[in-house]
């Protein structure tokens, strides 16, 4: 009690330099709190996005796409375990221990024509029932539904805006097929889909995987899969887990990616943050300076009279 009250004698002392000291430690906290939220509020729903959309935790391709999946080539697909189909291997990542959710998903090229204009996009196929599982796909819908039927597709907004199409009216898409032969067909548009992203808004398409598979001659045959564990920070145990799979199914062919590996644009925001962190401790550190500078002075000047 006794040193209580000197302390508080202290304090009331000098107004100014208990001001002064408080204000410190008020300011450290609030830079800090505040650069984290804002490091934390646009990189974590970035890095959400990407996920959801291109790389899952980790994804499954073949060694030959990943190098040429700029050009969305159809040669390099996943035909499953010994060939014998993506769905069946589908089912059995899905049994994994540390799996939640797998998304089998055909990308492809196409291009519409509107007016004299060439609309050029990218098309994907997913497995309606699995997405909605995982729901991110579906939780972006601004109007309409997600595909179902043969002939649904689901397009993003600013290419909605580019084909000048509404909600319910009908299109006609150009795409090559696996024999690289031109093909065309008409589809319905059942819903709008908006992620905030132009890249994705202004460019992708997404139809049932079955539709895909069947007009491109690709039976059940996907480009990649999106494998998911519970959350981010098991990407690394769950790549090793799918690594002793494909090694003890002898696919040499197929490769896993981390998504914080997968694109340079990803990798830059994941070592942003890890760059905060270290900025946050400076910050402190700084902070701590003023404050024990602070209480040495009122040390200092207490000595004498303490002595």
């Amino acid at each position: 009690m006794q040193l209580t009250r000197i302390a508080w004698r202290n304090l009331k002392r000098n107004i100014v330099r208990t001001f002064i000291a408080i204000l410190s430690i008020t300011i450290v906290v609030i830079i800090v709190l505040f650069a984290r939220g804002l490091t934390v509020g646009i990189t974590e729903p970035s890095l959400a996005m990407y996920i959801d959309n291109k790389f899952g935790h980790v994804r499954i391709t073949t060694e030959e796409y990943k190098l040429r999946e700029v050009l969305l080539p159809l040669d390099f697909t996943i035909k499953g375990f010994d060939g014998r189909g993506a769905e069946e291997m589908t089912i059995e990542i899905e049994e994994m221990t540390r799996v939640e959710h797998v998304l089998p998903r055909m990308r492809f090229g196409a291009m519409a024509t509107i007016g004299d204009v060439q609309v050029r996009m990218v098309g994907v196929g997913v497995d309606p029932a699995r997405e909605n599982n995982y729901g991110a796909l579906s939780r972006d819908i601004l109007e309409g539904r997600m595909p179902e039927a043969v002939n649904d597709i689901l397009v993003g907004r600013g290419l909605l805006e580019k084909l000048g199409a509404e909600v319910g009216e009908s299109f006609t898409l150009m795409f090559s097929d696996a024999h690289q032969s031109l093909r065309t067909r008409t589809f319905d548009i059942v819903g709008v889909r908006e992620v905030g992203v132009a890249g994705l808004d202004n460019n992708y398409f997404y139809m049932p995987l079955k539709t895909a598979q069947d007009m491109l001659l690709l039976e059940d045959q996907v480009t990649e899969m999106l494998v998911f564990a519970s959350t981010a920070q098991e990407a690394h145990a769950l790549q090793a887990d799918l690594n002793t799979l494909l090694k003890e199914r002898g696919e040499d062919k197929y490769t896993t990616v981390i998504w914080h590996m997968a694109d340079p644009f990803v990798e830059f925001y994941n070592e942003a943050a890890s760059i905060m962190g270290f900025v946050y401790l400076l910050i402190i550190l700084m902070g701590s300076v003023v404050i024990i500078s602070n209480l040495t002075m009122i040390v200092r000047k207490e000595l004498p009279r303490l002595a």
